[in-house]
């Protein structure tokens, strides 16, 4: 159990560097903006409590991955030889 949390607390230092862009590219990052109650949120939480700094570069972030998820939508599809609904 000790090992994990150390582990877990390893790969969050990493973050403390991070810029806006950063945040945007890394899987885990993307992961938590998309999926707030996985189990990685606390660490995530945890991190912006030690890293107050970062709020703001978490929250453009958080906003650019959101904008660039797809947003699904009712798409009709019409045969190729009918051009209106």
């Amino acid at each position: 159990m000790f090992a994990l949390s150390i582990c877990k607390q390893l790969n969050m230092e990493r973050y403390q560097n991070f810029e806006i862009e950063d945040f945007v590219v890394d899987e885990k990052f993307r992961e938590w903006v998309l999926n707030p109650f996985d189990v990685s949120s606390s660490d995530w939480e945890k991190f912006l409590s030690e890293n107050p700094e970062k709020k703001n570069s978490i929250e453009k972030a958080a906003i650019i991955v959101k904008s660039l998820e797809p947003v699904e939508e009712n798409i009709i599809i019409l045969p190729k030889n009918r051009t209106t609904v």
